[in-house]
């Protein structure tokens, strides 16, 4: 097999964006292990992003999934924290004192 020197810079440069690729990947997934804004829940969505998107679901994770967290188990404003049980809410405002 002859190969030209045009040949040779073509393999050079897919193997350098094959090795960019697999590291992105590889960063995406451990990032997302280790980070301590997501529980396991969140975690297993983030990897399975990952997974299923090889190249968009990592750059998403770093352009986005770092630094947002959704938010649980939290009121939503202007409900007050025991509203949170069973039944329907009750709405409070400075003007009623509740």
């Amino acid at each position: 097999m002859n190969f030209t020197t045009p040949d040779i810079l073509l393999l050079i440069g897919f193997g350098l964006v094959a090795a960019a690729a697999i590291a992105l990947f590889v960063g995406a997934l451990i990032s997302v292990m280790i980070s301590e804004r997501y529980t396991g829940a969140g975690k297993i969505l983030w990897a399975l992003a990952i997974f299923a998107f090889p190249f968009l679901g990592p750059v998403t994770w770093f352009l986005v999934g770092r630094t947002h967290r959704l938010e649980v188990d939290q009121p939503a404003p202007g409900w007050a924290a025991e509203d949170r049980g069973p039944g329907i809410g009750r709405r409070y405002s400075a003007a009623s004192g509740a």
